[in-house]
């Protein structure tokens, strides 16, 4: 019988039954499931690029070591990833030696291995028989230190030394790894790791929370957080120098136990013997067993058998309740005693190896009060100790450690051998940053009898910093320690940070913020993003600007009251060898002028030298000069000045003797002013003007005595030519021949003219007008040329400058006279103009300005594939340079017109020191040697928690807690000024907060911007939202003029309408007639009633858990991130008021969401790119139907470390959202943000006349036309996200799975060789993650011919190369031929420029081209995936 029911149907607006059985209802699900539906959108193929842009600066240990020689005073800044090796030099900065960050694991704990005095054994005259050879004495030349000499020499290639001391790390791996320094054969520093493994037994009790080693360096314990702990007995220096000589990997470890323990471990040290008994060992374990606190006692002899080992007692020593949980554990020096430090005491601790210890409390270190920078209400703690060096008589009988409480107080405790022990206890200072565990004293000697201990401190929540502890002095800062954690918030002046595509390119153009145009109306200059991020806790609380590039440290700056144009810094004549300095020559308008710079640090003296003491020309004005020997060489625009240096003596040439043009030996006229110059050792190259022709004269400086010893009527020149526009000169050296260049604009084309200055040999190369890579723009002239070393002594290569800010690389085959390679880099608009850093290095560096900004050109050569056909390639590097101050954190960039190196060893015998000249202002800087992140600093005053920029204020938006009160800042982001100004809209006054903010533990959740149209008005509010229920809109209104002192106009902001939830409010945003935002789990609609001037609910909507982020999309798409269950899609239907959520999509997984950005292709509506959806990116399987791609692609990121990309499934009966790929990180990612940040030389700002983005390669820019996509962790590691076709996926993909299973990339984590393994597979999601880190590896060190066994003739070798060659293929979606050519596409540039375009478009290469050829493409592809970023 069948079953009916009843069913209520609305008719005429009244609700009717009706009774419907059951076949009724079958029939009706069937005719759904019969009716058509649309069709089914699968989601694409896409994979994920992520790339560490900025590493995190977190430091968790700053360790003193000798990692090279005892002269060094080095450190070694250890983070959870990353071992930094820095030097102190005597400018009182440190400077990076070298760097280590791949360890596959993170690090868990860290300590020195080595002593001096084991070291010291080394030049004893029996430990020759170690290397096989004598060791020289320490004053033999290959040991002396240089300290004049900033590339210091030590261990060498083949140096049969280990170095004096080790770094010794405890992986979360399980893995013990032992760090030292060695020098590569290029001559730069690089960290050689050996790795030792702990017991599998250990790895569940995580081994490493405690690490400690022996004062001798034979012995090391490596505890657990309960249970163990290991002793390690280690090999003496004899035995690690016998296997370090023979090559072969270091083993380190001869014999480990190990021991059991009850309990949690919660401290371990070994302890000091007597002066008498260095054989003696002394390990000390302080346990925590059933709420008991114990010491126990492990001692033994050198050599002996570690099975023996035990405690003393097993019960082991107690200690009284106010010493239950020590937070320091100091071994001291003397009496084989120790510090232990708890929250309220500092107790010394003796005896305790002949009986019961003994405790004697220091009482005065209570009586300090907590300092502005303490956070807590409690007393402060203590949290880091260092022992400075001192000289052994003074060990032998006293100890000396400093303490540092968690609020900055430094404490200098000094101990005694006599019964009391504590001999002084003396409060040295305070810092003014808060101070972490990371603590470190090394011993500087600077200059001028600056020397004392120098005390550097991590910092935590906040920067650290350096200072120098001079004896009855306050600490004097030294420098800032970088620290940027924990970054709370990011954002970047993209102009659609919650948009879900970037702006147009057209708009882009249009846009003031994002290009400028110069002198050419076709020309268009690029202007990345800005980026931003609010760092730090309390009063160190701050917004910095995160740049890359080299840091230029500020460090002297003198006005000269004068325009200045050039300058030059010379070394010392011999009439002031008694000073110690250098000579400034500077050129103005009109003439010039010498100043003696002597001192150094706060001892800087500068004196203006007159003509008789200087033996310069100073009545005109200087065009060059430079130094030859012991001689220098000046060329001002009408005179040449030679000052012999061993004798003083100067010649100065002027009138016919330097403008006399020549035909043979006969003076056909005589020209007026010199125009260029170039000096190269003792020859002047230079032009003169005469009769509308330019002429280039040469003048060799040491032949001056013998002509004008023959006659005083001979002229000292010779003329070379006659030119119609010389625009600038250089001088190169190619094998042993030296070439005059010269540029030349005769009004049709540029053109480059080599002379041999040898000989009459000379030809001329033409270049282009314009560069039509991408688009045609015209290059200018060239104003200045610089000639790069090259290892080929067949060729020249050349860096020029423009006027239309472009930097030409050339290489010259001079047998050919031919260019064979032109690489154009876009720098800015006006003119070029380069100077050659002169460095004994392995690198070369030039400087260059543009734009008032100074750029530095780095050149490397790298070895290539193939040396036979290829040649050697020069990598060229290109980093902005920024200027910073330690007195002003947040240092204005000067508008720079020159620069110039100071001689080495003149400038505090410290090396890579410049001048540069802004405007009348001289700076003095020291550049550093690489690039790192810059950051520029802006102090808010308190603890800043979210961060937004706005386009309509051109302002960045801070929330802050300032006395654990909520406010808003506004900060101008070029200057740095804070430009707010609460006030009261109804008393018309300025008040400390505005209406609703100012609330004690407030925090804002989030910041958000809200335009309202009536008419043809518009309003802007700022909308904020916080924890304690308050929804407050901000209106705001700029001042007309500056107040006193200040730069800007303020900017007067008050509540314009307020509101409050009974609960948090976690988000909000703006709509078009309201705004959404989320109080508890409840979505609320709010729109804005016109008549009654208030917001009104008009829809809600109970969604899973709290939605910490909003973002609302025309025509109604609201993306709700909630805290738990990742994102939710709704839409909003209806109208007027008569509006409802209704949702659409979730995402099948539950996430701890963190954040959320959408992307949609650039491509998208009828240009939209083709992808398959095929079930396995490994099978060879046809493409099937194309799916456009019109749905936005959702980037989410959670607290477990992962970041996931996920695409709306549409026109399913379950419409969810779809996992297209995950990638597991290190650090869960905080914020994502849009940002095209990337260097305006970057291909991705290379713009058509028609507003296209073009390349010249085969590779699209973004390979799915995706935005530019970064995201910040909290401990301020900076990532950028790129999204990957399934071509460009899988080639990266076959990349990183064939390093991950090489020791070279991979070195503490390879995993096991397996061909299946290295095919690209699509299951599971975590497989389209490609680690740009991974990459980055195998490209600096050009490890692809060994992953792809290019010398290997095997079949797994063929198997490999096989999968490469297919899948290089796919990636330029063309045949090899046609990928080969974007190879050669410099090579083409170069042959159209000597005029062969056929040969450059006639580029034929087959299948059965070389593999090695293929490998040169995939390093170039390599470089362009990984270009930077920032």
């Amino acid at each position: 019988m069948d079953f009916a029911t009843n069913q209520f149907d609305l008719v005429d607006g009244q609700w009717r039954p009706r009774t419907v059985d059951v076949s009724t209802i079958l029939r009706h699900f069937d005719d759904q499931d019969n009716h058509e539906m649309p069709p089914f959108q699968a989601s694409p193929v896409l994979g994920l690029l992520t790339q560490t842009v900025i590493p995190a600066p977190l430091t968790n240990w700053i360790l003193p070591l000798k990692a090279r020689h005892p002269d060094y005073e080095d450190v070694a800044f250890i983070g959870d990833g990353f071992v930094q090796i820095k030097e102190l030099r005597p400018d009182g900065r440190l400077w990076d030696v070298a760097r280590k960050d791949n360890f596959g694991a993170r690090i868990r704990n860290a300590r020195v291995y080595g002593t001096l005095k084991t070291y010291d054994k080394d030049f004893l005259p029996d430990a020759g028989d170690v290397f096989g050879t004598p060791i020289k004495d320490e004053a033999d030349d290959d040991v002396d230190i240089d300290m004049t000499d900033g590339h210091y020499r030590g261990l060498r290639p083949g140096d049969p030394r280990l170095p004096p001391q080790m770094i010794v790390l405890q992986l979360e791996s399980n893995d013990t790894i032992f760090l030292m320094l060695c020098k590569s054969e290029s001559g730069e520093w690089r960290v050689v790791s050996n790795r030792h493994r702990l017991s599998n037994a250990m790895h569940r009790h995580q081994p490493g929370m405690h690490l400690a080693i022996d004062p001798s360096s034979r012995y090391l314990a490596v505890g657990c957080a309960e249970g163990s702990f290991s002793i390690q007995a280690l090999y003496p220096r004899q035995e690690l120098n016998r296997q370090y000589t023979q090559g072969s990997t270091l083993n380190l470890v001869e014999s480990e136990r190990r021991l059991l323990v009850q309990g949690v471990i919660i401290k371990m040290e070994f302890l000091y013997p007597s002066a008498d008994d260095d054989q003696h060992i002394i390990l000390l374990v302080i346990q925590i067993y059933k709420g008991k606190t114990r010491m126990l006692l492990y001692e033994w002899t050198t050599g002996g058998d570690l099975k023996k080992v035990h405690a003393h007692n097993r019960k082991g020593h107690s200690l009284a309740e106010g010493r239950q949980v020590p937070l320091l554990l100091i071994p001291l020096m003397i009496k084989s005693s120790f510090i232990v430090i708890s929250e309220s005491s500092l107790e010394v601790c003796n005896d305790i190896l002949i009986g019961s210890p003994q405790f004697r409390e220091v009482d005065s270190t209570i009586i300090d009060s907590p300092t502005s920078l303490h956070h807590g209400t409690g007393t402060p703690l203590w949290t880091a100790w260092a022992r400075p060096e001192r000289l052994p008589y003074y060990n032998a009988e006293k100890d000396c450690v400093y303490i540092v409480r968690e609020d900055g107080l430094i404490r200098c405790l000094e101990l005694h051998t006599d019964d009391d022990l504590i001999q002084a206890d003396m409060n040295i200072g305070y810092f003014s940053s808060n101070c972490g565990a990371a603590l470190a004293s090394l011993n500087y000697k600077g200059t001028h009898g600056r020397s004392g201990d120098y005390l550097i401190t991590g910092g935590d929540s906040g920067t650290g910093a350096a200072y120098l502890i001079k004896a009855r002095e306050s600490p004097i800062f030294q420098q800032h320690i970088p620290n940027w954690s924990p970054a709370n918030d990011l954002v970047t002046t993209s102009r659609d940070q919650d948009g879900d595509s970037e702006p147009s390119l057209t708009s882009r153009k249009k846009s003031n913020s994002k290009w400028s145009t110069g002198k050419n109306s076709e020309q268009v200059m690029a202007k990345p993003d800005q980026i931003f991020a609010c760092v730090g806790k309390g009063s160190n609380g701050a917004v910095v600007e995160i740049r890359h590039g080299l840091e230029a440290h500020v460090g002297l700056d003198m006005d000269f009251e004068a325009p200045i144009e050039n300058a030059w810094v010379l070394s010392l004549p011999n009439s002031l060898a008694d000073k110690d300095g250098s000579l400034i020559l500077v050129s103005t308008g009109r003439q010039s002028a010498l100043l003696l710079l002597s001192g150094s640090g706060d001892t800087v003296s500068v004196i203006a030298l007159n003509e008789e003491d200087s033996n310069f020309d100073l009545r005109f004005r200087t065009i060059t000069a430079d130094m030859h020997g012991d001689c220098k060489i000046q060329v001002t625009e009408k005179s040449i000045v030679h000052v012999d240096g061993l004798s003083g003596n100067r010649h100065i040439h002027e009138g016919v003797n330097i403008f006399g043009v020549l035909n043979d030996t006969e003076v056909v006229g005589v020209g007026i002013h010199i125009l260029h110059a170039v000096i190269y050792d003792d020859i002047v190259l230079y032009t003169t003007e005469y009769a509308e022709r330019m002429y280039l004269l040469i003048l060799r400086t040491s032949e001056l005595d013998s002509l004008l010893g023959e006659s005083t009527s001979a002229c000292p020149t010779q003329t070379l030519g006659s030119f119609s526009n010389i625009t600038c000169l250089a001088i190169g050296l190619v094998g042993e021949e030296i070439w005059g260049i010269v540029a030349e604009n005769p009004g049709t084309s540029l053109s480059l003219t080599f002379q041999s200055l040898c000989g009459a040999n000379s030809f001329t190369i033409t270049l282009p007008e314009s560069y039509e890579t991408s688009g045609t723009f015209p290059l200018g002239t060239i104003c200045s040329i610089v000639v790069v070393p090259s290892s080929n002594d067949k060729n020249m290569s050349l860096l020029c400058g423009t006027s239309n800010g472009y930097a030409l690389t050339l290489e010259i085959d001079v047998q050919s006279t031919k260019c064979v390679e032109f690489l154009c880099d876009h720098i800015g608009i006006s003119s070029v103009l380069i100077r050659r850093d002169k460095l004994s290095s392995s690198r070369t560096i030039f400087l260059a300005i543009c734009d008032s900004k100074v750029y530095s050109f780095t050149f490397q050569n790298r070895r290539m594939v193939r040396q036979n056909r290829n040649g050697s390639h020069v990598k060229r590097e290109i980093h902005r340079v920024f200027f910073t101050s330690i007195l002003d954190s947040k240092y204005a960039q000067p508008d720079i017109n020159a620069v110039a190196k100071f001689p080495s060893g003149t400038c505090g015998g410290v090396d890579d020191t410049f001048l540069c000249v802004s405007g009348s202002i001289l700076l003095i800087f020291g550049l550093s040697d690489q690039p790192n992140a810059v950051l520029r600093r802006i102090p808010v005053g308190g603890t800043p928690s979210r961060l937004y920029f706005s386009h309509n204020l051109q302002l960045l938006v801070v929330a802050a807690n300032i006395d654990k009160k909520s406010t808003l800042i506004f900060l101008d982001p070029e200057t740095g000024e804070d430009v707010s100004k609460p006030y009261d809209k109804k008393t018309g006054t300025a008040t400390d907060f505005i209406y609703g903010l100012g609330n004690k533990d407030e925090k804002i959740h989030r910041l958000a911007e809200w335009q309202v149209s009536k008419d043809t008005k518009k309003w802007n509010f700022i909308i904020l939202c916080t924890n304690l229920g308050q929804v407050l809109l901000i209106s705001v209104e700029r001042e007309s003029h500056p107040s006193p002192g200040s730069l800007l106009p303020k900017l007067r902001y008050y509540t314009r309408h307020k509101f409050k939830s009974g609960e948090p409010i976690y988000s909000v945003t703006s709509y078009a007639d309201g705004i959404i935002y989320c109080t508890g789990r409840t979505l609320h609609l709010d729109v804005l009633d016109l008549a009654e001037k208030r917001l009104k609910t008009i829809a809600e909507f109970e969604i899973s858990s709290p939605a910490t982020n909003l973002v609302y999309k025309e025509p109604g798409e609201v993306y709700a991130l909630t805290a738990t269950h990742s994102l939710e899609i709704l839409r909003i239907v209806g109208t007027g008021e008569n509006k409802q959520f209704v949702r659409t999509h979730g995402d099948q997984v539950a996430r701890d969401s963190l954040h959320h950005r959408i992307l949609c292709s650039s491509l998208s509506g009828e240009h939209s790119m083709e992808f398959s959806s095929v079930p396995d990116s490994s099978q060879n399987q046809s493409l099937e139907e194309p799916t456009s791609l019109r749905a936005p692609l959702h980037l989410v990121s959670d607290k477990s470390a992962c970041v996931a990309g996920l695409w709306a499934i549409s026109n399913t009966k379950a419409d969810t959202l779809e996992t297209i790929f995950e990638a597991e990180l290190l650090v869960s990612i905080v914020k994502l943000r849009y940002g095209n940040c990337r260097p305006i030389w970057d291909p991705t700002w290379s713009i058509k006349i028609g507003g296209n983005m073009d390349v010249a390669t085969s590779i699209p820019i973004n390979t799915a036309k995706y935005p530019e996509i970064l995201g910040i962790a909290i401990d301020g590691s900076l990532f950028n996200f790129t999204i990957l076709d399934q071509d460009a996926w899988r080639f990266l993909r076959f990349l990183v799975n064939i390093a991950k299973q090489s020791s070279l990339v991979c070195e503490l984590d390879q995993e096991e060789e397996d061909l299946r393994e290295l095919v690209p597979s699509i299951k599971p999601k975590t497989m389209m993650h490609i680690d740009g880190d991974i990459l980055r590896r195998c490209l600096d060190g050009q490890y692809l011919e060994e992953l792809l066994l290019i010398h290997e003739n095997t079949d797994k070798a063929r198997e490999v190369q096989a999968l490469f060659k297919e899948l290089l293929s796919g990636l330029h979606r063309c045949s090899f031929k046609a990928a080969l050519k974007g190879q050669r596409s410099d090579k083409n540039a170069a042959e159209a420029l000597n005029g062969n375009h056929s040969n450059a478009e006639e580029v034929e290469v087959t299948h059965e081209h070389d593999i090695e050829d293929l490998v040169l493409q995939a390093y170039k592809d390599l470089e362009y995936f990984l270009r930077p970023v920032i």
